[in-house]
């Protein structure tokens, strides 16, 4: 075990606006460009808010899944994971591979989740839109529901993950599935 430090510097209320930043004890990654400020496209659910019903100011929340699996990840990786390993001497193993692709995961996100620009957008007057300001989708499927047990073990996967230090947070009792609440 490597243990991979994965850090995205964006946070509520701009989570979408950051760098990730890897490191090791043995030092810091070399993320490219086209890596370093965006989301990272691993597996996983996310969601998505938007203003919308009759009044064109009621907050909906959707949930998906998005992100390719880890092994296409790391194959559309494999580059500048494999020259990272190298320089920093880790071993070209898969469970070396497989501990960076979960420690990313866990810290990945998607434009949209946190809620952070609804705030700003409400303040500004423009409704039925969402953050990154595509045309939203209309739809009234409702989210999954939270069981208790599902809720807990989630709180506590994040808690041990060294995820949870913000659980005092408010939000995350407003939207217990959003993991960004979590950090």
């Amino acid at each position: 075990m490597v243990g991979f430090k994965v850090e995205w510097s964006g946070a509520y209320p701009n989570l979408c606006s950051g760098e990730w930043k890897i490191t090791t004890e043995n030092g810091i990654f070399n993320i490219p460009d086209e890596n370093k400020t965006t989301n990272m496209n691993t597996y996983g659910q996310y969601s998505r808010w938007y203003f919308g019903g009759v009044s064109g100011w009621e907050e909906k929340t959707e949930y998906y899944i998005d992100g390719i699996k880890f092994d296409e990840w790391i194959v559309t990786n494999y580059k500048w994971v494999t020259e990272n390993f190298q320089a920093l001497e880790i071993d070209h193993n898969e469970d070396n591979y497989r501990e960076l692709y979960e420690e990313i995961r866990a810290h990945d996100f998607r434009n949209g989740s946190c809620k952070g620009c609804m705030w700003r957008m409400y303040a500004a007057g423009k409704p039925a839109k969402s953050c990154t300001s595509r045309p939203l989708i209309k739809t009234e499927k409702k989210a999954p529901k939270a069981t208790a047990k599902k809720i807990f073990f989630k709180i506590l996967t994040k808690v041990l993950m060294g995820l949870g230090k913000n659980l005092n947070n408010n939000a995350l009792k407003d939207d217990p599935f959003n993991d960004h609440y979590m950090r």
